[in-house]
């Protein structure tokens, strides 16, 4: 999980105040400093433990392929590629003010406090939930969260490669030379994934919070 945290602390190293860091276990945490941006940071970090998670099924696959017979190291390792294949990465993002902010030590406040008693709370089926200071604002975001979860539980490899790709370049021309693919290829798989419903969801986000916090 490291080397995930490290990218997305570089990816978006212009707005985080404290890195993406582990913490009790297989959990991380980290402080943006541009809340609006709180969506756009939380579908790409699904996006890439997704890629990452599904790039070591294939791994595992690959070198099973072709076996006549299969030794039970062959079929431990062909568990664990199913596995991977199901394994997700469960986010909890909150919108506030924080009381104490310590870059290399435990911080506190109520995005910390909000954010913890949310992932706790969060059902089984559930992967995404967003919170901000606003009980009718935060029903508005669990509805959307759960469209998002909908169409995350879809994504295919493909999908996956061209959107890490997107959310990297803003550009479909760029991707498209990226992957080795037309332009109109990638506005497809775009469309499929659904892309414009993520920017809309990004957009009222940002409403949302300039509404309750005025940045």
């Amino acid at each position: 999980m490291d080397h995930v945290l490290t990218h997305l602390n570089e990816r978006f190293a212009d707005i985080m105040v404290k890195p993406l860091k582990t913490f009790r276990g297989d959990s991380f945490q980290g402080v943006i400093g541009v809340p609006s941006k709180a969506v756009e940071v939380t579908v790409y970090a699904r996006l890439f433990f997704l890629a990452v998670f599904r790039s070591c099924k294939r791994k595992a696959g690959n070198r099973l392929e072709g076996a006549q017979e299969r030794t039970n190291s062959e079929l431990a390792k062909i568990k664990i590629a199913e596995k991977l294949l199901r394994l997700d990465v469960r986010l909890s993002i909150a919108v506030g003010f924080a009381d104490l902010l310590e870059p290399d030590e435990e911080s506190w406040g109520a995005p910390f406090v909000n954010s913890g008693s949310a992932l706790d709370k969060i059902k089984q089926w559930e992967r995404t939930t967003l919170i901000i200071p606003s009980p009718e604002g935060n029903s508005e975001l669990q509805v959307a969260c759960s469209f998002l979860d909908a169409l995350a539980s879809r994504w295919t490899d493909e999908q996956l490669r061209v959107l890490v790709a997107m959310f990297q370049h803003k550009n479909q021309k760029a991707v498209a030379k990226e992957l080795g693919k037309t332009q109109g290829t990638v506005s497809v798989t775009l469309a499929k994934f659904g892309y414009r419903a993520i920017e809309a969801l990004s957009k009222r986000f940002a409403e949302l919070i300039h509404l309750q916090l005025s940045v």
